[in-house]
């Protein structure tokens, strides 16, 4: 991996065994900060955002608390541990095994992954429907599937109904020999899923690239009056972590040729085939994942099965090396201004994939403070979270936000 001394005020550490458990372990160059200096100014950072969200809320700064004790607009600080029991329905034994994740278990209890086929461009998209009432959609982040949903879809099911899709080349879907991966490609499934099996207007729920895919049908001219919302749970900048060199702060060049070289070891078949049936055992799945939730223990052996099953697939290797080493696509900051309708974004403010003072979340902390009419309204919220809220221990709080979000969506109201 590439080791860089702790006294840099950049820090960013990586091993193969991130690249293959969750590979923007690697290529999240966002730069990790770890001195004093550095933290203080992320502490400053999110302090300066509360207080203009707060200001532009209630026209100061001083926080006004709804009847839970949390705030109307901004939700932050600790957030209660949710544990939901999945009904039978939501979920299979798959036998008894080692616990990988925090919680002691008699065998690992698995969200159902695999439910309805559907086709496109030839290829089966794996998709599950739970629940009765307005449709929403969710949509996974890289190299999970839409068992990801396992705390979401129980509780939204109660009032919507709930089509979770594995996007193409993840989860139980087609993993195509030769398929040229985009963002583009992914939204153009998404967006004609709509047409074809929702058959109505949808709001869509997306986690990491699942978010920026959300974003591009939102703003396609083809499928905006079939998206009534998007909530965006620590929205990605690309489909890789290129998109950082299409920057403008000039810093970020120096790392094309980590790029580069990662490019080509990804490339090169024989070496990094092996290096990935090694590293991705579901020990070293665990360990990776366990890095990015800010409650270890919401790791569970059913949470690493959901990612390990599917690096077993056929052409899972290849699938992998093409969505890393291919074209990051259009930034957040590119499709936002196209989108005609209402976002809510919830931020994990412990992610260090996607760092709430990284670029995107500047962006859109910056919407939420400071709206302009050429955006949509965008609604902001902070949650104790790593990178995945929807699974961490901030679960609970974030199926509340999404309920709230989703029934101004179904009236059709702004938010």
């Amino acid at each position: 991996g590439l080791f860089v001394t702790q006294n840099h005020p950049l820090v960013y550490k990586s091993t193969l065994r991130g690249i293959v458990c969750n590979y923007n372990m690697l290529l999240s160059i966002q730069a990790r900060v770890r001195t004093d200096a550095c933290q203080t100014q992320r502490v400053h950072f999110q302090s300066k955002l509360l207080s203009s969200l707060r200001r532009l809320k209630y026209g100061s700064a001083s926080a006004r608390p709804s009847p839970d004790g949390s705030h109307a607009l901004f939700r932050c600080g600790d957030s209660t541990s949710f544990s939901s029991s999945l009904s039978k329905s939501f979920s299979t034994s798959f036998g008894r095994g080692k616990n990988l994740g925090g919680r002691p278990q008699q065998g690992i209890q698995t969200t159902a992954t695999t439910g309805n086929s559907w086709q496109w461009k030839g290829h089966a998209i794996n998709y599950t429907r739970s629940g009765k009432g307005p449709p929403v959609i969710l949509i996974h982040g890289f190299g999970a599937n839409l068992g990801h949903y396992r705390k979401t879809i129980p509780e939204l099911a109660k009032t919507q109904s709930v089509y979770a899709i594995d996007l193409l080349g993840f989860g139980a879907s087609a993993k195509p020999a030769g398929f040229t991966y985009s963002m583009e490609a992914w939204s153009a499934m998404v967006g004609q899923f709509i047409k074809e099996v929702v058959g109505e207007p949808a709001v869509l729920v997306g986690n990491s690239i699942g978010s920026l895919v959300a974003l591009l049908v939102a703003a396609d001219t083809s499928y905006q009056g079939d998206v009534q919302g998007v909530s965006l749970l620590n929205c990605a900048g690309g489909m890789n972590s290129k998109f950082i060199l299409e920057l403008e702060d000039w810093r970020w060049k120096v790392f094309a040729p980590l790029f580069f070289i990662i490019d080509l070891i990804l490339k090169t078949n024989w070496i990094f085939r092996p290096l990935f049936t090694k590293f991705s055992s579901r020990e070293n799945i665990a360990n990776a994942l366990k890095s990015t939730y800010v409650d270890p223990a919401e790791v569970d052996d059913e949470l690493v099965e959901m990612f390990h099953t599917p690096s077993l697939d056929e052409n899972a290797v290849e699938t992998f090396v093409n969505i890393i080493t291919g074209e990051p696509g259009p930034r957040p900051d590119q499709v936002v201004p196209s989108v005609q309708c209402p976002v809510q974004v919830i931020w994990g403010t412990s992610d260090s994939i996607t760092l709430l003072d990284g670029p995107v979340g500047k962006l859109f902390a910056e919407l939420a403070a400071n709206p302009r009419d050429q955006f949509p309204p965008v609604q902001m919220h902070l949650v104790d979270s790593g990178h995945c809220p929807q699974d961490d221990g901030s679960a609970g709080e974030v199926n509340e936000l999404l309920l709230d979000f989703l029934a101004t969506r179904n009236q059709g109201s702004q938010i």
